[in-house]
């Protein structure tokens, strides 16, 4: 009888849990999972402000997300929602995310359709190399439209630095919807709509009013264990040492564990220390941090979430709980703001900014009374072309030494859920190639 295969997963998050429970599944396979907080979930964790369950911003899947069908019970946790986005434009009006040409039209004037199109044709020829954020959004919706309907403005909102330092991973995991005007995408579409025009039933779902996500993941942590995962909460990963039989040694915070034969990292990239081993000192220069603003007022119109595409005011989204749950008059909002990692923290002033920029783009009526809020470290990966470059050479080091990555941290890439479960699956059948093959 072989021996068993020892898999260390770095990291609880929702990919690490899908692929998890896919290789406990198979025979021959023990799993166990290394994660530094006292839950699963990442960055998927709810809060309450003021009996109104919250999250850091607004999380909902596809109806047919994948790991619902991995773990059939979750399913009683979400409900079918339909979210209405909309966006303040940059001349101060509200449209419909990400735009609308009636709208646009409305504050450009007709001749902008003219010059739209103009722009589209030159963008073609003039950014064909794509080889950053605003080339690629250029090149797709030309220079005009990327200018005039904010999108500019709202990417460098969130980064701090300017878009055509952006690089193109970033465009293509965050900007995909700027090429349904390409053949090939629109071919997908419709073969994708005709397969699943049987299954669907709604557009998303969203977590129940009741249920925090914690609830959700703690519903998983036991289904893991059920099904022999080894789950050690509460460790911080400091190194993953290469020992010279090839297997790998996990090393915590204060305890080392031996003898994997294969490592998944769905944690922040890690560096490469003189022996090649792998080092987890969080470089926080790589990260932005999001500050979440918890808010009670009355909006003047309907909305999920709410995006800043104005030249005013230093917020990103906003997030109306209470129209996804509620009825009360008074609605529970988050607010989002980024900060860089070396940059202090000023709330008072981040409340001002809110109100004042709002006020402008009349969104609320009366009182915008400040309520709480949470500290978010290392969100999003600072997705520069420089950072972009040392990403991949590193992802390059871990393939040559047989490490995988998966995730938004793992990969360094702005992945939302369904992508990242993806390449989870694409890793889960790689690593079975392997093992079958020796």
């Amino acid at each position: 009888m072989k021996n068993k295969i020892n898999i260390a997963i770095l990291g609880g998050g929702i990919s690490a849990a899908y692929l998890s429970k896919k290789l406990a599944s198979s025979n021959n396979v023990d799993v166990h999972i290394f994660e530094k907080d006292n839950h699963l979930g990442g960055l998927l964790n709810s809060s309450i402000v003021e009996n109104q369950i919250v999250d850091i911003g607004p999380f909902f899947f596809p109806f047919d997300v994948s790991i619902l069908e991995l773990f059939p019970g979750i399913s009683d946790f979400f409900f079918p929602y339909t979210p209405y986005y909309t966006i303040t434009t940059p001349k101060l009006s509200i449209d419909k995310f990400p735009l609308t040409i009636k709208q646009f039209v409305k504050d450009n004037g007709y001749h902008s359709l003219a010059l739209i199109v103009l722009s589209i044709i030159t963008g073609r020829l003039l950014y064909l190399s794509k080889s950053n954020s605003e080339t690629y959004a250029k090149f797709w919706i030309g220079d005009y439209l990327y200018r005039k309907s904010g999108l500019k403005y709202y990417f460098e909102r969130m980064f701090h630095f300017d878009a055509n330092k952006m690089s193109k991973t970033f465009a293509k995991d965050r900007m995909g919807g700027l090429e349904r005007g390409n053949p090939a995408v629109i071919v997908r579409k419709l073969k994708n709509r005709l397969n699943n025009k049987s299954k669907v039933k709604w557009h998303s779902i969203a977590r129940k009013k009741d249920v925090l996500f914690q609830d959700i993941f703690n519903f998983i942590y036991q289904d893991l264990i059920n099904n022999g995962v080894n789950v050690f909460l509460e460790h911080n990963i400091k190194s993953v040492n290469i020992n010279e039989n090839g297997k790998y040694t996990v090393c915590c915070m204060h305890n080392n564990y031996n003898n994997f034969d294969y490592i998944i990292s769905s944690i922040p990239i890690p560096t490469f220390d003189d022996s090649g081993n792998l080092r987890f000192d969080l470089s926080d220069n790589k990260y932005v941090k999001l500050i979440s603003l918890y808010f009670g007022a009355v909006p003047n119109f309907n909305f999920t979430s709410h995006y800043n595409h104005s030249f005013i005011g230093k917020w990103k989204r906003i997030t109306d709980f209470t129209h996804i749950y509620g009825d009360s008059k008074e609605h529970i909002l988050c607010v989002e703001y980024t900060s860089n990692y070396d940059e202090k923290i000023n709330i008072n002033e981040m409340i001002e900014d809110f109100k004042s920029s709002v006020e402008k783009m009349n969104i609320f009526s009366g009182e915008i009374r400040y309520i709480t809020h949470k500290l978010t470290h290392h969100p999003y990966p600072i997705v520069s072309c420089e950072n972009e470059l040392e990403a991949e050479k590193t992802r390059k080091l871990m393939d040559k030494k047989g490490i995988y990555h998966i995730g938004r941290h793992g990969d360094f890439r702005f992945l939302n859920v369904p992508p990242s479960l993806e390449q989870a699956e694409n890793c889960f059948q790689a690593i079975m190639q392997k093992i079958q093959r020796t």
